[in-house]
């Protein structure tokens, strides 16, 4: 497959988050892959929006069958336990689908960590600040970024930062 040449921005992993606490629930902090649910965004709060376009893998990473490359993303928020900064995961994981837009509340603090799975199983990840997506955003346009994974590999998204996204519903907003 031949993809034409995007102008896009890199965004590199970081490796100095604390540790993550998960917060107890009765699911397990795990939703279906068939069960898209994504956080209701308050009114008035601005909104990342984001669509993961496709991977990118090197040869010694790539599968046979590339159809069952998918990701989850995982929404932590930093907080300070004793003293000791922390990430919670407050919400249950999602699995977007690829080319499909997802909507996130922008709050500070807000760490946003990318899996690239094979199936159930993790190939890649990446786990960066939300504000360090936002900053690459020019105003509501759209704006290409690679997420640069671990160990290897990278994933070309779409990404906008919207000032006054009005009222969204519970479900995955999806854009064409």
């Amino acid at each position: 497959m031949k993809f034409t040449a995007i102008k896009a921005y890199s965004i590199l992993p970081l490796e100095d988050f604390p540790e993550t606490i998960e917060e107890d629930d009765d699911d397990n902090n795990i939703v279906p892959l068939d069960d898209k649910i994504m956080p209701t965004v308050p009114i008035g709060e601005t909104t990342c929006r984001i669509k993961l376009l496709r991977p990118e893998l090197p040869s010694e990473m790539q599968l046979e069958n590339a159809a069952d490359l998918h990701c989850a993303i995982n929404v932590k928020e930093r907080i300070e336990i004793n003293g000791e900064k922390r990430l919670i995961q407050k919400r249950k994981t999602s699995h977007p689908e690829w080319n499909k837009c997802w909507d996130i509340g922008v709050v500070p603090g807000r760490v946003l960590q990318v899996l690239l799975l094979n199936g159930t199983t993790p190939i890649a990840d990446a786990t960066m600040r939300q504000m360090d997506i936002i900053s690459k955003c020019k105003g509501e346009n759209a704006t290409h970024v690679w997420i640069n994974l671990k160990p290897a590999g990278r994933i070309l998204a779409q990404v906008c930062h919207i000032s006054n996204p009005g009222k969204f519903s519970n479900l995955l907003t999806i854009h064409k």
